[in-house]
């Protein structure tokens, strides 16, 4: 890849962490929505949830990845995510165990739960 490839491929993550870390849904009052948007509020939140779900795994398999524990003298990825999730290390390690085998092995049922149409249940 080119250095001018990473650079643009750098700007559009930058870009689009800048969108996410905007984005503030407890702007919606949802006293305030009619009674028959109630079930498409209701399936967009389960939709950005699985979404939000995938890309949280998917983080964590690119950092597994990139050994990036190692370098922040953490004992692992799962020890490494405490401090950005605020969940234990155990429930890190389960989330990329799943992580892996979506990326590994499962690649329908991860484009599936990155798009929103399956959530962690099931």
């Amino acid at each position: 890849m080119s250095s001018n490839a990473t650079v643009d491929r750098g700007a559009e993550a930058s870009s689009a962490l800048d969108s996410l870390r905007e984005l503030d849904l407890s702007t919606i009052e949802v006293a305030a929505v009619p009674e028959e948007l109630l079930g498409d509020l209701l399936a967009t939140a389960t939709r950005v949830e699985s979404q939000a779900a995938a890309l949280r795994g998917a983080v964590l398999a690119e950092a597994d990845r990139r050994k990036t524990a190692l370098r922040t003298a953490a004992s692992g990825t799962d020890a490494w995510a405490v401090e950005f999730t605020g969940d234990t290390r155990e429930m890190n390690a389960g989330g990329l165990r799943i992580a892996r085998l979506l990326e590994e092995k499962y690649h329908a049922t991860r484009d599936a739960f990155a798009a929103g149409r399956v959530t962690k249940a099931q």
